[in-house]
Formats: C-alpha cells, structure tokens, sequence
C-alpha cells in the first residue's frame, strides 16, 4: 500500500509542463474555430496548455474584438492577437457582430500584424517548445 502511495505522489509531481501554443484561426467563417479557443483555454484552465498568443487569417475588423471578447470571458484578457492584413476573406460571417452586439459592441483599438506577432511571440520562446495549429484549406 505504501508503494502504491509513494507511486501515485511521483506521478502527481511528475506532471507534464503545459503545451505552449499559438492559434492560427479564420474566426468568424464557421464555429469549428470558437469550439477549438473554448478548448484551448479548457486545456489551459487544466494546466495542460499556455495559449501565447492567437493570429487571425480573417481580415474584417470584427474578428480580433470576438476574440479579445472570448479571452476576458475566460479571464485571460492579456492574451496576445494579431489579424493578417489585406487577407481574402474579409466577410464578417454570421456570428462576430451578434455576440459583439450581445456584449456591448466591439471595442475599438489597433491589432498588430499577425506576422509581426509571431515573429515576436516565437522569438521570446526557446528552441522547440511551441506548437501551433495550422489553418488548413478544405477542397471541396
């Protein structure tokens, strides 16, 4: 029993160190991206991820605020994001100005380039130890 004891303690001081990763997301076109950040900041809610920062592809004006949104909802407000600049796809989809407008409306401010933030993010971190999700294209 003692063993047994002694096992189960090293294994819970043995944990994982949380995953460092950046989200690449289109926010905005359909729910799959809302549904992965709601899953993100579960993991990091667990101790199992450390979202460092979130890149958007979508260039309308709305994406970066429903995402700053989603992070204060979540209590992480300081998460970085960068939105892409003259993208292809500009529409704002069927959800952004809803929940914004549920909220009050989206708060006006400047986001940097998302190229520039990653630069930056992945230059602050050591050799190897982010993981990314990569926006993939479907064909249809």
């Amino acid at each position: 029993m003692r063993f047994f004891l002694l096992l189960l303690l090293v294994c819970s001081l043995s944990a994982a160190p949380p995953v460092s990763i950046i989200f690449d997301t289109d926010m905005g076109n359909d729910v799959d991206d809302v549904l992965a950040l709601a899953l993100l900041h579960s993991l990091e809610t667990r101790g199992e991820a450390k979202i460092l920062a979130v890149t958007i592809t979508k260039d309308n004006a709305l994406a970066a605020p429903f995402v700053a949104l989603f992070d204060r909802v979540y209590g992480r407000p300081g998460i970085p994001i960068g939105v892409v600049k003259d993208g292809a796809t500009k529409d704002e989809g069927k959800y952004l100005r809803p929940v914004l407008d549920s909220f009050g409306g989206a708060a006006a401010g400047s986001v940097p380039d998302a190229i520039d933030l990653l630069r930056s993010t992945l230059a602050a971190q050591p050799d190897g130890s982010v993981v990314g999700r990569r926006n993939s294209t479907r064909r249809r």
